[in-house]
């Protein structure tokens, strides 16, 4: 009866495959469900837009017609804080 050359050391082989794939698995899933999700990313607090535009307007970089546009926006565009 023939027999496969490597018979004798498949299930040590098989043994060792399956030990690698439960690792690289176990490592995937590890990373895939260790990290926390967020949805959406905050932005870092910056100085205040109106405030800006105040300092701008003192310093003579905007005129008045100007500033009234900015502020008008600004104030038009301003989401409520949750």
């Amino acid at each position: 009866m023939m027999m496969w050359p490597m018979g004798r050391m498949f299930p040590f082989l098989g043994l060792i495959g399956l030990t690698l794939m439960g690792f690289f698995l176990w490592i995937f899933l590890f990373r895939l469900l260790g990290k926390p999700r967020s949805d959406h990313h905050e932005m870092a607090p910056g100085p205040d837009p109106l405030e800006l535009a105040r300092e701008r307007f003192a310093r003579g970089e905007i005129s008045q017609d100007e500033f009234d546009a900015i502020a008008d926006r600004l104030i038009r565009t301003e989401k409520p804080l949750k």
